[in-house]
């Protein structure tokens, strides 16, 4: 499932650098997911004060949806929040049962890096409902997505963008 990690990290290259905003998100997030073939990708916006995680772009099974919030509380994403990055090749809903959202979408692997862009932090993610094969080839493909969003980020702001401009 995960042998085209690293192609995937280096395809980010392929996408058009006209391409700004929401539609950048998509087609960068929609071109990691194909190119893993994983179940959800997500690059979130962290309110520490809030201790909560408000999604740019979240990808479900090769389709961009609705803006998403969730707490970070005993989620995987609290730890890449204190850590900076966080990989659990197989097991994550049991390792986190407080996480009811990883419960509820079945999900047995996560990969996690931050980006940081100035005084703003975020999130990079990847869900799988499959065990993850080779945690070296995901680390190195999340870190070469993380500079890609971090450029980009770090060019038009990170800004929560309107849920309505997901919707085609």
């Amino acid at each position: 499932m995960y042998n085209c990690l690293v192609k995937a990290g280096k395809n980010s290259s392929d996408i058009s650098d006209n391409l700004k905003g929401v539609q950048f998100y998509k087609e960068l997030m929609l071109a990691f997911s194909k190119s893993l073939d994983i179940d959800y990708v997500l690059i979130g916006k962290v309110y520490r004060e809030k201790h909560n995680v408000q999604s740019i772009v979240y990808i479900r099974e090769n389709n961009s949806f609705n803006a998403l919030i969730y707490d970070l509380n005993h989620t995987p994403c609290e730890v890449v929040a204190k850590l900076g990055t966080s990989v659990y090749p197989k097991n994550v809903a049991k390792l986190f049962p407080k996480d009811e959202l990883l419960v509820e979408m079945s999900v047995e692997s996560y990969a996690g890096i931050s980006c940081k862009i100035g005084e703003e932090f975020g999130l990079l993610v990847i869900l799988s409902k499959s065990e993850l094969i080779n945690e070296k080839e995901v680390s190195d493909a999340l870190y070469t997505f993380s500079k890609k969003v971090g450029l980009e980020l770090d060019e038009c702001g990170l800004e929560l963008l309107d849920p309505r401009s997901y919707l085609d």
